[in-house]
């Protein structure tokens, strides 16, 4: 006769399962709470008060590779060691 038995989830590998959704789930909930007004200030945006043009002239500069500096790299260093990614 064959073997009977049936692989089952080890204590372990249940407390990493039903601890994953509410860890992500808390950590999305302190975001919101941390950034709340921030995150309302983006939505209340109005579209028409954006600069289109800054917006554009910013995304030529950054694909032409003129904002590739040694400046701009140090100070990107130096603002993620600061700041953080």
């Amino acid at each position: 006769m064959g073997d009977n038995s049936v692989a089952r989830p080890t204590k372990s590998d249940q407390s990493t399962q039903s601890a994953g959704t509410p860890r992500h789930d808390a950590v999305d909930a302190a975001l919101r709470v941390a950034h709340s007004q921030t995150i309302e200030r983006a939505l209340a945006l109005d579209l028409e008060e954006i600069d289109l043009q800054a917006i554009a002239q910013a995304r030529h500069d950054l694909q032409s590779g003129r904002l590739d500096t040694a400046q701009n790299a140090r100070t990107a260093a130096q603002n993620i060691l600061e700041f953080g990614v």
